[in-house]
């Protein structure tokens, strides 16, 4: 059974977009691929209980090749997993989200990977 990656904690201002990056390793230790994606679900939990959850397409989520850029500071390895959520009317100002990406695999179960996301209120913005 696959245990939940924690990634960490992720502060937006409201109506800001979130963008989720992950490096997936597979049980034999190769890098997840799209050929070895069968489904990625996205499932955003509220402080109050709610679930929204949405089928997502490995074509633009996962990355056959590790991938580097400036939005990626964990190391120097790099990705293979991404996606930005469009959080209006999704998250609201002032709540604390957890956000879990289910990837399953074709050969080795699912994998997931999971954040933390606080959408800060800002003044002024409605």
């Amino acid at each position: 059974m696959s245990q939940a990656r924690r990634i960490g904690r992720i502060e937006i201002d409201e109506h800001e977009h979130v963008t989720l990056m992950d490096r997936q390793v597979l049980n034999d230790g190769s890098y997840l691929t799209k050929a070895q994606t069968s489904s990625i679900q996205l499932i955003v939990y509220s402080q109050l209980g709610e679930e929204e959850s949405f089928a997502l397409d490995k074509n633009t989520v996962v990355a056959d090749v590790l991938q580097t850029d400036e939005f990626w500071s964990r190391d120097k390895v790099g990705y293979n997993v991404k996606y930005t959520l469009d959080t209006q009317g999704i998250m609201e100002a002032g709540r604390e989200y957890s956000v879990t990406l289910v990837i399953e695999t074709v050969d080795w179960g699912p994998k997931y990977s999971q954040y933390r996301v606080k959408v800060r209120d800002v003044p002024g913005v409605s």
